[in-house]
């Protein structure tokens, strides 16, 4: 045997290791709660859309918030998509600039990312985003982008 022969054997071995004692589909070992919730997930992730974190935030402050009308509309939407909301993106967009409302409006918003996200505290994304706004763009657009992956919820 050769050294490449030796190398594949070995990496064939780790690969058949870490397999054999994860549950499968195949294997009928997976319950029925965990393929619903990995089929949700690649359901959730089919309506998102993927942006750059430092993108969301540098357009946003390039284009005087413009770009953040169009960010909060989008995600709003996807939101709409991933959760079921009957909620409409664009009165949402548009209720950013009715005092008191765009208060609310930002609530609602906070907690359907939280559904979608599943990690994140709704009150803390919340809040983030009268304390700084750009790292609440960063963070959520991050998060997104991770469910997307796969790698979140």
């Amino acid at each position: 045997m050769s050294s490449d022969d030796i190398e594949t054997k070995a990496e064939e071995d780790m690969t058949t290791e870490i397999d054999e004692g994860i549950p499968t589909e195949e294997d009928g070992e997976m319950d029925v709660e965990t393929q619903h919730s990995m089929e949700a997930e690649k359901d959730v992730a089919n309506y998102l859309e993927r942006r750059q974190p430092w993108f969301v935030i540098v357009a946003s402050f390039i284009t005087l918030g413009i770009y953040f009308l169009y960010w909060f509309y989008k995600v709003n939407s996807q939101m709409k998509a991933a959760n079921g909301d009957e909620s409409s993106p664009g009165l949402r967009t548009i209720g950013l600039f009715v005092p008191i409302l765009n208060i609310v409006i930002l609530w609602w918003t906070a907690r359907s990312i939280g559904r979608v996200i599943d990690e994140r505290d709704e009150l803390a994304m919340f809040l983030a985003v009268f304390v700084f706004l750009p790292a609440f763009l960063g963070v959520v657009q991050g998060d997104i982008n991770a469910v997307i992956d796969g790698r979140k919820k």
